[in-house]
């Protein structure tokens, strides 16, 4: 299954500062991408004042939002969807929160859905932004964030519909699959003459060819694998 980027460390980055936070005995981590800004000292205590209501609490950045590029492209078609937590500028509590970082993209989903919290805690800002980029523009970009997007976006429905029961059901992958297709197809249709984003969305599509049940069903064996072992 592709979607793991050739020297894409980010998620090992993102669990050495968890584990490395852990065995030197802080309470709170913030984690931070170098393409933030507008953190201040307040929002940073505050940040960690959340956190003793919400173990994990993100401030979803305003201007440029932290989207795939499929979720990009959905915004340029006319689509709203709901904003999920990010781990470009997200506070975790250390006692509480048991995630691990998976080397897929939206890994930090994953971190979140695997920390079994109770609660998740959000805040729309627009002071605290992200950097600009064209990168949601790019066929290979689309290619390597596809498999992970698929996977995760999957996983969140079965979360929020409570059927976490068929993480594990070959039959329910291959129906996601047909469906995240169907949205691809939508998509390609909605981009109209922007014949660059046209090719994006078929390069995505393209990536679906390599996700299958079998190598989704090794996935989330590893994944829950690794993730009870960052627990020890």
């Amino acid at each position: 299954m592709q979607g793991e980027r050739s020297r894409w460390d980010l998620p090992d980055k993102r669990n050495f500062a968890v584990n490395y936070a852990r065995e030197e005995g802080y309470s709170i981590l913030l984690l931070l991408d170098d393409d933030v800004g507008g953190l201040t000292p307040a929002v940073v205590h505050a940040g960690c004042q959340m956190t003793e209501m919400t173990p994990i609490f993100g401030i979803l950045t305003g201007y440029f939002p932290d989207d795939s590029v499929v979720g990009h492209i959905s915004s340029f078609c006319g689509g709203v969807g709901d904003r999920f937590v990010s781990g470009n500028c997200l506070f975790v509590r250390l006692d509480s929160c048991l995630g691990h970082f998976a080397g897929i993209y939206n890994e930090d989903w994953l971190f979140v859905l695997s920390s079994e919290v109770e609660a998740i805690g959000t805040f729309d800002s627009s002071v605290i932004t992200q950097r600009q980029h064209t990168k949601w523009r790019s066929t290979d970009e689309a290619r390597w964030q596809e498999p992970g997007e698929f996977i995760t976006s999957a996983i969140v429905d079965l979360v929020i519909s409570d059927d976490t029961n068929l993480t594990f059901d070959r039959r329910f992958w291959e129906h996601a699959k047909a469906e995240r297709r169907q949205l691809l197809a939508r998509l390609k249709k909605g981009t109209g003459s922007a014949y660059s984003l046209t090719r994006v969305i078929e390069a995505a599509d393209e990536a679906l060819d390599s996700v299958n049940s079998d190598g989704i069903l090794r996935f989330m064996d590893k994944f829950a694998h690794d993730s009870f072992a960052s627990r020890k």
